[in-house]
């Protein structure tokens, strides 16, 4: 029984998770880390500290929103492409009871499971790169730092302010 966890993975993820620019927002919201309750001066100050929390606090957003969506998404899709180890842990479970079902279930999904949640490491470090990009950009404008986004068609890591933004002296 073949089945194509690439395509499962991305019909699950395209009608239930978000965006990364919404979830980098919603980490912004969450942490008050917005025009009305930080400073420009502020920003500026704790750039690198509000970085840090940003940073880390976007992957919690990202695995409450991948909590809700695989959690239950990977096994009603496995259970509905995979109908005839169902039906044969239905009568294991009659016959020898829960947990020999369970057992069989899982020897019979190891591969099509392990080959989900690496999906879901390789979307992750997919998005993070654009997260990143989104937190930096999002804190740039908060300390009114003027950055210019490259438009091009291979993926940029990192977004520089402008020089003439900095006062820079010769030691």
């Amino acid at each position: 029984m073949k089945i194509d966890i690439n395509k499962m993975m991305k019909d699950l993820r395209r009608g239930s998770l978000p965006s990364s620019e919404v979830i980098v927002k919603e980490t912004f919201d969450r942490l008050g880390i917005t025009p009305s309750h930080i400073s420009k001066v502020t920003a500026r100050q704790e750039f690198n500290n509000l970085l840090f929390n940003v940073f880390n606090e976007t992957l919690y957003v990202l695995e409450e929103y991948e909590g809700k969506t695989y959690a239950r998404g990977i096994a009603e899709r496995l259970i509905s492409l995979t109908r005839p180890i169902i039906n044969k842990a239905e009568i294991i479970n009659r016959e020898k009871g829960f947990e020999s079902a369970l057992i069989y279930t899982l020897e019979n999904w190891y591969i099509p499971l392990r080959k989900a949640f690496l999906s879901i490491s390789q979307s992750r470090k997919t998005r993070g790169g654009r997260d990143f990009e989104l937190q930096f950009g999002y804190l740039l404008e908060l300390a009114k730092i003027p950055y210019r986004k490259e438009r091009r068609s291979d993926r940029v890591d990192f977004l520089i302010p402008l020089l003439k933004n900095f006062s820079l002296k010769k030691i």
